[in-house]
């Protein structure tokens, strides 16, 4: 009996270890799974980060190039900017000669409208004139007119 007792046990034993024995290779492909799928992200994950990089190099290279145009550019409107102050400087003196010129014109435009105020006066003052002459003349008798223009002519071809 201790035998078959002893049997039993080595039996149930045996069963103990070959359950533990599939458990550890259960575990076993678990854990190679599990390692499997985080070695493909942790692959995946290099493979992003070094497209990353990639195109971040790519970037870089295209900005270093534009960065070399903008400072292109920027030296030729510098240039320019500079030849431009340049010109106004040079343009300065002459600037001021037609102000001085636009001041000249204003003032004589003010005179001239002035005198062709007194030049109209004037003319309305020769029409009354000439009216009043024509009125003169026709209610004036006859010898004393003759005596007035040969007066007239005299004195203007003093």
């Amino acid at each position: 009996e201790l035998n078959i007792a002893k049997d039993e046990r080595l039996e149930h034993m045996n069963s103990i270890a070959g359950n533990l024995a599939k458990e550890k290779v259960i575990m076993m492909e678990e854990h190679k799974a599990k390692w499997m799928t985080t070695t493909n992200e942790h692959n995946d994950a290099v493979c992003t980060y070094e497209n990353c990089i990639t195109e971040l190099r790519g970037s870089t290279k295209s900005l270093k190039e534009k960065n070399v145009l903008l400072e292109e550019q920027y030296e030729c409107e510098r240039t320019i900017t500079l030849d431009l102050i340049d010109r106004v400087d040079d343009l300065t003196p002459g600037q001021t000669e037609l102000n001085d010129l636009y001041d000249n014109l204003s003032l004589a435009n003010s005179k001239i409208d002035e005198l062709t105020e007194k030049n109209y006066c004037l003319e309305n003052d020769i029409k009354q004139q000439k009216k009043l002459t024509e009125v003169i003349e026709r209610n004036m008798p006859k010898r004393v007119l003759d005596r007035s223009k040969c007066a007239a002519r005299h004195s203007l071809l003093k």
